[in-house]
Formats: structure tokens, C-alpha cells, sequence
């Protein structure tokens, strides 16, 4: 399987509290992440460092080919619940980390299927036969909004509020994470050529579907460039937030 993934400051913000990560697994299985953090002057980029460092050694020192779906769940959610202690741990015992916290989404691809946790705004999409499809909902206020029709999707990226998420890694003790997995929707059954794509708000709040969508078709180009092109994207369009991008070609 091959990937590849860029993250970028942006061009307003003066740190990047966004990370990545895409290491193999046994049996050509591969894992991926993308966190963005928030809280506190240095806060955002301890949370999802911390997620990032603890859900990989959790995920390639528990994962092995044998196990089933529901096993592969539980342990993608165990390994963001530890993340989740820890975080809410450090920002109890320092008064300057207090409120710090990321989001998660977490893709762990084998035999062509892709199992998927989250939590927060960042994003989890396929690119099949010319259409994107979102995978994950968005935990925020303004995807509440849209779910009960106060606010039309196309208004919830230039909201006021479009940035307040109604969960976090490290903000309570007990998170809700959400799961899907591709095989459970006959669209969304692997194939080659398609690609999923983990990214932050950064990404998805300054390009339009349709830009991601074209950038994502072009077989031209490598998953590298694509990742480039997706960023000059966001950054074209103000840059106003972090951005990472990571690609999985299935």
C-alpha cells in the first residue's frame, strides 16, 4: 500500500499544533492519524503529540493479522481512550496545560478495509470513481447546527462558531468515540485506485469538496504532490488554520 502525508503552519497561525503519522504494520496492514491540537498557549501542540506518540505504540504493539473486526475496534478505541488519561492527566497536574486537548481520526487499513475512529473535526474521506465520501461526522456545534436545519452545510465552513467542537481527546474522562468501517457499505467496498484521505479542519474549512475531489483524481501526479497540492490549496484560500493532509492509496 502506498501513502504519504504533509502538514503545514498555514499562514496565520504562528505554531502548528497539527501532526501526522502512517507507519506499516505485519501482513502489509498500514495505520494512519492526524491530530489537531488545541488549548493553551503551547497546550495544542503537547495534546496531540501525546495522542499521536501513544496511540502508534498502542496500535503496533497490539495489532496482528489474526484478529477480528470488533477486535481491531476495541483497540483503536483503547489506544485513544490511554491517549485520553494522559492528556487529561498532564492538564490537571499543570495549571499552563489546563484545557489543552486534540482531535483524533485514525484509519487501520488491511485486507482492503479500512476501520476508522474518531473524534473531533478532523476528517476521514474516500475518493472513489470520481466521488468523495465523507466518512466521519464532524463532533462539533456547527454540525449540530446543520443536523437540525438551523444552518445549510454550505454555511456551517464560514460560520462564526465553526471551530467549537463538542468533543476531544483529553477534555473529559470518559469520551465518546465514534467507528466505521468500509466493508459495511457496498459503495464504499475497496477497489484499486481509490484513496482515503485523513485531514485537519485546516484543510477542509478553506477548500471546497470539488477542489479536493479534482486534486485527489489526478493519477499524474504522486500521493506526495497530491498532498502538496492539497495544502497550496488551503493556503491559496487564506490559510487561516494548520493543515495536514495524509493519503492512503487502497
Amino acid at each position: 500500500m502506498k501513502f504519504a502525508g504533509r502538514t503545514d503552519i498555514g499562514l496565520q497561525r504562528l505554531t502548528n499544533e497539527d501532526c501526522y503519522a502512517i507507519l506499516n504494520l505485519q501482513d502489509g496492514a498500514v495505520v494512519a492519524l492526524v491530530c489537531d491540537g488545541m488549548g493553551g498557549e503551547c497546550g495544542g501542540g503537547i495534546a496531540s503529540s501525546i495522542a499521536r506518540d501513544i496511540i502508534i505504540d498502542k496500535l503496533t504493539g497490539g495489532y496482528n493479522s489474526a484478529m477480528s473486526g470488533s477486535e481491531i475496534e476495541e483497540l483503536l478505541k483503547s489506544s485513544v481512550r490511554t491517549a485520553n488519561s494522559e492528556i487529561y492527566q498532564r492538564a490537571k497536574n499543570d495549571i499552563s496545560l489546563d484545557g489543552m486537548g486534540t482531535t483524533a481520526v485514525i484509519a487501520l487499513v488491511n485486507e482492503s478495509v479500512s476501520h476508522i475512529v474518531h473524534i473531533g473535526d478532523s476528517r476521514a474521506y474516500l475518493c472513489s470513481e470520481g466521488k468523495l465520501y465523507q466518512l466521519t461526522r464532524d463532533h462539533s456545534v456547527v454540525q449540530d447546527m446543520v443536523e437540525k436545519g438551523v444552518i445549510e452545510k454550505e454555511e456551517a465552513r464560514i460560520h462564526p462558531r465553526k471551530n467549537l467542537i463538542t468533543r476531544a481527546v483529553g477534555i473529559e474522562l470518559d469520551p465518546c468515540i465514534d467507528y466505521m468501517n468500509t466493508s459495511a457499505n457496498r459503495e464504499y467496498n475497496s477497489a484499486d485506485g481509490q484513496k482515503l484521505l485523513l485531514c485537519s479542519d485546516g484543510l477542509t474549512n478553506c477548500c471546497e469538496e470539488s477542489d479536493i475531489t479534482k486534486i485527489l483524481q489526478n493519477d499524474e501526479i504522486s500521493l506526495e504532490q497530491m498532498c502538496d497540492e492539497l495544502i497550496n490549496c488551503a493556503n491559496k484560500n487564506g490559510g487561516v488554520d494548520n493543515i495536514t493532509a495524509v493519503l492512503l492509496r487502497l
